[in-house]
């Protein structure tokens, strides 16, 4: 059975199914280990993590655990009660149902910004210097994506090919971030700004080893160290591009902050972050536990929403996880539902009553 329990309840002998928290916040390869020692659990809290998921049936149990059943219908009915009946009116307040670009149209615009974002990342490996021109040919094209066929983001952001992980990560985290934007009702000027910082947020991460990056262990404290540079690296490279906004540059420094303060370059706590790298953050996260891995399958839409919320206040902005979840709807558009008669379906567009 798996279990929730706090770290501080941890004992050698357990099995942790999942570290309960978004990669790229712990050194651990996997999200799932057997504990050997006391060493690993005052590792595992030093990271900031207070929960995690065990598997009794791989390792000991403890009555301080709590049926993670129990936990996953909580949060699944917080999210069916606040959400499933929100109002269109109060979050798009443009007429949806114009669809301006067909289905095919969105996706070779998707994939041809997808070969220019391959370039910008390899021309940022080898010169560090990036020329804004291209930056915003490819923003203005999501924008053009968003505006002409949102319901087709959803469709094209699951869309996964592990060889080109870092390109399409980056793109559809500024798709779902432009999104997000549009939903609160940012203006065209502010969802470029967004959409250029979310595109780049991880362009640093082209500084660090690929050694370090595909190792397929656990990761050395100096390893991770160098890791958590990345953000640093990305504004950096951010910073000598013309004309790049202070905004676009604190979204790349930032989006692997926590909430509460222990995220990571600055350890700053959300009333001092950007409301921009606080929306990434969530796009980020979202579209990375929705990915497969090597070492996982990645979660359906449905289930990384109850992640993320389960996460409000710890990791990410409350108001504006809850924003998200109104953005991208309970079951958004390509989600896969069974019904109790037995039949399957997908989601194809979201109206309401």
């Amino acid at each position: 059975m798996i279990k929730k329990i706090k770290t501080d309840k941890l004992k050698v002998g357990m099995f942790i199914a999942d570290l309960n928290t978004p990669w790229r916040y712990h050194p651990f390869f996997r999200s799932s280990l057997l504990i050997k020692s006391k060493k690993e659990i005052e590792k595992i809290r030093n990271y900031q993590i207070d929960e995690v998921y065990i598997d009794t049936e791989k390792g000991k149990d403890s009555i301080d655990a709590v049926d993670s059943n129990k936990e996953k219908k909580k949060y699944s009915n917080a999210i069916l009660r606040k959400f499933s009946r929100q109002s269109k009116k109060e979050f798009d307040k443009e007429e949806d149902n114009k669809r301006i670009l067909t289905y095919e149209n969105a996706k070779a615009i998707y994939y041809e910004s997808l070969k220019s974002v391959e370039q910008i990342f390899e021309k940022i490996n080898t010169s560090s210097i990036l020329g804004s021109e291209k930056i915003n040919n490819i923003v203005a094209f999501l924008n053009e994506l968003v505006d002409g066929n949102a319901e087709s983001v959803f469709v094209l952001t699951k869309i996964k090919n592990f060889n080109q992980y870092t390109y399409q990560h980056s793109l559809n985290v500024a798709l779902l971030s432009i999104l997000f934007g549009k939903r609160l009702g940012f203006p065209k000027n502010e969802l470029k700004i967004l959409g250029t910082g979310a595109l780049l947020h991880d362009c640093g991460i082209v500084k660090i080893p690929s050694t370090i990056l595909n190792k397929p262990a656990k990761l050395t404290d100096d390893e991770y160290d160098l890791i958590k540079k990345h953000p640093l690296h990305s504004f950096n490279i951010l910073e000598k591009t013309e004309g790049m906004s202070r905004k676009s540059l604190l979204i790349a420094l930032q989006h692997h902050e926590k909430y509460s303060g222990f995220g990571y370059p600055k350890g700053l706590p959300g009333y001092r972050l950007s409301t921009y790298s606080m929306m990434v953050a969530i796009a980020d996260i979202y579209d990375a536990i929705c990915t497969d891995k090597p070492y996982r399958r990645g979660l359906t839409p449905f289930n990384a929403l109850q992640k993320i919320y389960s996460w409000r206040g710890n990791h990410l902005n409350p108001k504006l996880v809850d924003y998200f979840i109104r953005t991208v709807g309970v079951y958004p558009v390509g989600t896969v539902l069974k019904f109790k008669n037995g039949f399957i379906g997908i989601v194809k567009r979201i109206r309401d009553k």
